[in-house]
């Protein structure tokens, strides 16, 4: 509930113009793992699905995690007329995003729609991992811009792989996102240079899991009742 709450926050905050035709890519990564990164980005898709009737998609650029799959899988799993077929987004070559390495090449870019929603999300399928490299090309961005009025990129923390920060210049804004009292300020000033080196439109940075003490005095009162 509390990253529901930071959702709807940061969207109100954000305010992003919903236009079809010529939609936004805002991207939130974290420097290290189980900050709360892909929590973050599902809520925010989520509450800016809930202010469009047009498609937005949450892109997930780490190939080694399901999460959105498994958060969604009740949703994918209603009645497909409850999605309109006209509204659903054409697909983008997924050879503009990644490139694969010897002979595996049978790989496809999905966009699986979530129950009766404007959200969608992306599964690469038919691929190895290790044999996948991300293109990056700049018709990919600018098919996601003409098929969704919002993309929402769950980028794969920085200390594990470098894909987050080599698309950092190609977004529309870039949200760091930090785990209170778990990741230090040194490790977030290096993630902000390492963006900023790539031209990365960085708008700032949202503190995460944050735990609210109840003081001292409080707990002496209370054993007063």
């Amino acid at each position: 509930m509390l990253l529901e709450t930071e959702a709807k926050n940061l969207f109100a905050l954000l305010n992003p113009r919903l236009v079809p035709g010529a939609g936004l890519v805002i991207q939130f990564i974290a420097a290290t793992p189980g900050e709360g990164t892909s929590t973050l980005s599902r809520d925010f898709a989520l509450v800016a699905s809930q202010h469009t009737r047009y498609p937005v998609l949450l892109l997930n650029l780490d190939l080694n995690d399901s999460a959105h799959e498994q958060s969604f899988g009740d949703l994918v799993r209603q009645p497909a007329d409850t999605v309109d077929p006209l509204a659903r987004p054409a697909a983008i070559d997924a050879g503009l995003l990644y490139q694969a390495g010897g002979h595996d090449r049978d790989y496809r870019l999905d966009f699986i729609a979530t129950g009766n929603s404007a959200l969608y999300y992306s599964r690469l399928r038919g691929y190895k991992p290790d044999a996948l490299y991300l293109a990056n090309s700049p018709d990919f961005w600018s098919a996601a811009r003409e098929r969704f009025v919002l993309t929402i990129v769950d980028s794969p923390p920085a200390s594990a792989s470098f894909d987050g920060i080599s698309v950092s210049g190609s977004m529309d804004a870039v949200v760091i996102v930090v785990a209170a009292e778990a990741t230090r300020a040194p490790v977030v000033a290096s993630l902000s240079e390492r963006l900023r080196a790539q031209d990365a439109p960085l708008i700032g940075t949202v503190l995460n899991k944050r735990r609210f003490y109840i003081p001292q005095r409080v707990y002496q009162w209370l054993e007063r009742l």
